[in-house]
């Protein structure tokens, strides 16, 4: 629920951050805080979370998928277990498409992919904040009075539709219109499962009939990974063709009342996930065929250019940071002096938490490249997670010189700067920590043209 005065219908947006780098937390709330007119709080682990949501009220969750306690979809299944509804957003890595499906499959709002640029990334990130926001106003202005039923549809940014309890349609939203080509004018007042033909080509119940009246056959022969939460269903349908290709659809479905309980209709929101589908798809075939054909070794033989290739597509494109690691071990004992390997092999390390045995890797590689900036920062972020562990105050300093270094080669470098400021507070030195962050905001500001 909504509850400090601002921006959204006249509210701040309070949103509960949560992510084991510091770096990105602080520039998240850099960039939220000053364009998206939010407040953040930070959590750097799925248990301080918790605690955090025990003691306040958040009208938006970001979590990370890679946690080093909690993962970020045991977060979100926990979550809905104790039917606590607060939307969620989650943050997935790059050949993580799989974990971005089960967690809308298992009540996820939205998921975003990490990798593209910082400034159009936060902007997407905004975006989903305010739709997740919106849309969560919108249930929560349900049950309704039947004359204002289609003004609060209209607010819902996804392709929303309902009908009453004759199965007429009563609301057909303008991002319905879109994913359909089917106009609001054309479809409003009809009957007779009108809505199934854009999707199915035929009259048919689909999952918002089901919300009104079960059946359980139909909806197993029809969907797949259905789950029930309260009242709603959500499933993802199979076989269906949209202007002549197959496309994979997302939807959930909701019976609506009004305020004394009585049966109005139901609401289905429906999501075309084809893209992220596919990749998955895609890369559980690759998967597959390299566990079962013995491929990989076949053709990579003693190439040690090909061992390293493989081992960056496997950590950097599917985050399979454990297999990655002995292709770069593989490519080390060819060429003992290839940079790049060993700084593969130190963000492997650096991923799976093992940041003691990380940290000689990136010497090892800035040793033979030293003006690797990207290398130099990962050994910085190394020294700070390992000082923070140790209470140690030279891994801050270590890592103070490493971003430092960076910052010489990248001026602009925002992490950089922002990791420099948390090191120097972690020391206690407030002057040099402020100047860090303050040179970070003007950054975010000059960046941005959202």
């Amino acid at each position: 629920m909504l509850t400090t005065p601002c921006t959204l219908g006249g509210y701040m947006i309070s949103v509960l951050f949560v992510d084991d780098d510091p770096a990105l937390l602080e520039i998240s709330r850099l960039f939220l805080e000053r364009y998206g007119q939010m407040t953040v709080t930070p959590a750097r682990s799925v248990s301080e979370a918790f605690k955090l949501i025990k003691n306040n009220s958040f009208d938006v969750i970001i979590t990370d998928f890679e946690m080093p306690d909690i993962d970020g979809l045991v977060f979100l299944k926990t979550l809905r277990a104790q039917g606590n509804r607060v939307p969620l957003i989650l943050f997935t890595g790059k050949g993580r498409e799989r974990i971005a499906m089960e967690a809308l499959n298992s009540g996820a709002d939205f998921y975003l992919i990490k990798g593209e640029h910082p400034k159009f990334q936060f902007a997407e990130l905004m975006e989903m904040i305010h739709q997740a926001v919106k849309r969560s106003q919108v249930e929560e202005a349900l049950p309704v009075h039947p004359h204002r039923l289609a003004e609060v549809i209209h607010h819902i940014p996804e392709a929303t539709f309902a009908i009453d309890t004759r199965g007429t349609v009563i609301s057909w939203n303008e991002a319905m219109e879109t994913l359909t080509g089917v106009k609001a004018a054309d479809i409003l007042n009809k009957g007779q499962y009108e809505y199934a033909l854009p999707f199915y080509g035929e009259r048919r119940p689909v999952l918002i009939d089901l919300a009104l009246q079960n059946d359980d056959a139909f909806l197993s022969s029809h969907y797949k990974n259905i789950r029930k939460d309260g009242d709603s269903y959500i499933a993802e349908a199979k076989q269906v063709f949209m202007n002549g290709r197959e496309v994979f659809l997302w939807a959930k479905a909701s019976r609506i009342t009004d305020p004394d309980g009585n049966l109005l209709g139901a609401i289905e929101s429906i999501r075309d996930v084809t893209e992220i589908k596919k990749s998955a798809s895609q890369q559980e075939e690759i998967t597959k065929k390299e566990q079962s054909s013995g491929l990989v070794s076949r053709f990579l033989g003693t190439v040690q250019g090909a061992w390293y290739t493989k081992g960056v597509d496997l950590y950097a494109r599917q985050g399979r940071y454990e297999e990655a690691l002995e292709y770069f071990d593989r490519t080390i004992e060819m060429k003992n002096d290839h940079a790049g390997a060993w700084k593969g092999k130190g963000i492997c390390l650096k991923e799976l938490g093992r940041f003691e045995e990380a940290l000689p890797c990136f010497a090892r590689a800035i040793e033979l490249a030293p003006n690797d900036a990207e290398c130099h920062y990962f050994r910085g972020e190394t020294m700070e997670k390992i000082g923070k562990i140790r209470g140690d105050t030279r891994c801050f300093e270590g890592a103070i010189r490493s971003f430092e270094r960076v910052i010489q080669m990248d001026p602009d470098n925002l992490k950089a700067w922002n990791y420099c400021g948390l090191c120097y507070k972690a020391l206690g030195k407030t002057d040099e920590a402020r100047r860090c962050f303050d040179h970070a905001g003007k950054l975010v500001n000059e960046n941005n043209d959202i």
